[in-house]
């Protein structure tokens, strides 16, 4: 249990009220805080065991947008009920993006449109989640999410891509309509019939790895690694979206989710 400045006020908030239930049931709240006097009681308020609920979530350094997932608790869980800079926690959106949610019989899903007229993608920065100066030394990171691409823009060199960086290193997965690929590496392309539906990928960086795995559709080798690079931006983030001038195309994504607590293989 995480307790720190933001988390203060709901602890003793609820425990004030566990009191003043206890206090209630005996007929003596005047005297609920008495010194020298403690309080015994059982939670049996339908209201208050909800409230402990959720002061858990919110305790544990998560919020109502994490999920268990294929037997990973994702710390961030993005699903298209809304547009990710409104969702929570918000995403940051660089560049001229263009995307809708779109409803679904099955899910809803994001598409978005990337062109070859500069960058444009989602991110979280160093700060509340994206801990990337400590998580990609000493953490180990688990991302995941469902992607299919629509089409590709003639000449483009990929439609999509996910980075992990810190300040110093940087691990980048590019995408197109036919597969997935290291950044700066077109050979190492690995074929996945990407717009003929919905695929998962996840990537397991574990602590202080030279390499990052990915892994396709649950499967428990990994399809391709993904090796450290130089972070020329010194920015430290997590991106998805458009990450190059050369990028364009349509795709689509029926969710995104990280932790920054471990390297969770399938």
């Amino acid at each position: 249990m995480i307790v720190n400045a933001s988390t203060r006020f709901p602890v003793y908030f609820f425990y004030m009220l566990m009191c003043l239930e206890s206090a209630l049931e005996r007929g003596d709240a005047s005297r609920m805080f008495e010194p020298g006097k403690s309080s015994k009681f059982v939670l049996r308020s339908p209201l208050l065991a909800a409230l402990l609920i959720g002061l858990t979530i919110g305790l544990d350094g998560s919020r109502l947008g994490a999920e268990t997932l294929h037997g990973v608790d994702f710390e961030v869980m993005y699903r298209p009920t809304a547009m990710p800079e409104k969702s929570d926690p918000a995403w940051r959106k660089t560049g001229a993006l263009r995307g809708e949610v779109v409803p679904s019989s099955e899910s809803p899903f994001l598409q978005l449109r990337s062109s070859l007229e500069g960058v444009a993608y989602y991110e979280l920065k160093d700060g509340e989640w994206w801990r990337a100066g400590t998580a990609l030394a000493d953490g180990g990171v688990t991302v995941e999410f469902s992607v299919r691409v629509e089409d590709e823009e003639e000449a483009a060199e990929g439609v999509m891509g996910v980075s992990l960086a810190d300040s110093q290193s940087a691990f980048v997965l590019l995408l197109d309509k036919n597969g997935i690929w290291p950044h700066a590496q077109p050979n190492a392309k690995v074929a996945v019939p990407l717009s003929e539906g919905f695929h998962t990928v996840r990537i397991v960086l574990p602590p202080g790895a030279a390499a990052a795995s990915v892994y396709l559709d649950q499967q428990t080798e990994p399809a391709l690694r993904l090796k450290r690079r130089k972070n020329a931006s010194g920015k430290s983030r997590i991106a998805w979206g458009d990450l190059s001038a050369r990028m364009g195309g349509r795709s689509s994504w029926q969710y995104f989710a990280f932790t920054n607590r471990g390297a969770f293989a399938p």
